[in-house]
């Protein structure tokens, strides 16, 4: 509700020349599974339609020389039925406290290496290793969305300005493998080397080392991922590689 608010003032001061851009879609979906079976004995589960519902909200602006951004989703999650109950989290309630997600909240510098810190969303590994929840994909769908605490630089390198070097440092909030509010604390970080090529294409490295503790446990986990990227000049310009390094 607080981001809601702070968008709100926001879009308020529009006419001062801060909000640049403002969009929201919203997500109502009416589904139905058949019935199946969870035990031996033949206990069966769905059956029954569910409506659920998702409205994402987000406002872009700059003030001075910082590019600001601001996204969250608003009463998502169920609005009858209960398809999901003790499954995970898209049983959620659509109005009800966790019906309401912030997304993004950063401010991005530019006072010659580029800078970012706030909260943000994760895309990398094709979206497998990392999904920020975003996109219209043709089959599916995509729910939720990786989330953490980034500062970031991102500079040319070489005396180049088509390479471009990137420094990420993440605090994990929530993702597939760590939510910080179940006592798992995991942190990244990460270095990424971008090429941008004449005609629009783009060719990459992206090396990401992760650490995390499971605090109740004692349980330490420690990982090294590398992802590439090669795109030609017609490469769709949402692809997960330009998300995060630039």
């Amino acid at each position: 509700m607080l981001m809601w608010m702070v968008m709100t003032g926001l879009a308020a001061a529009g006419d001062e020349g801060l909000l640049e851009a403002s969009y929201g879609e919203e997500r109502l979906i009416l589904g139905r599974s058949s019935a199946f079976a969870v035990d031996a004995e033949g206990a069966t589960a769905g059956g029954e339609p569910w409506v659920e519902n998702r409205l994402r909200v987000g406002l872009a602006g700059a003030a001075g020389d910082a590019e600001i951004a601001m996204e969250g989703d608003l009463f998502t999650g169920m609005l009858w039925g209960t398809p999901y109950a003790a499954i995970d989290e898209r049983s959620r309630r659509a109005v009800s406290p966790g019906g309401f997600v912030a997304r993004k909240a950063s401010v991005t510098l530019d006072p010659g290496p580029e800078i970012e810190l706030g909260l943000t969303t994760s895309q990398w590994g094709l979206g497998v290793l990392s999904n920020d929840g975003s996109g219209d994909p043709w089959f599916g769908r995509r729910d939720f969305g990786d989330r953490v605490l980034r500062a970031r630089l991102t500079s040319p390198v070489l005396g180049r300005e088509d390479l471009l070097l990137s420094v990420l440092a993440d605090r994990v909030i929530n993702d597939d493998y760590g939510v910080m509010m179940q006592g798992q604390s995991a942190w990244q970080g990460t270095v990424a080397l971008l090429k941008l090529g004449p005609d629009g294409g783009r060719s990459g490295l992206y090396m990401v080392y992760r650490y995390q503790r499971e605090i109740p446990e004692e349980r330490r986990t420690n990982a090294w991922v590398a992802d590439g990227l090669g795109l030609g000049g017609a490469a769709d310009q949402g692809d997960e590689l330009a998300v995060d390094p630039l």
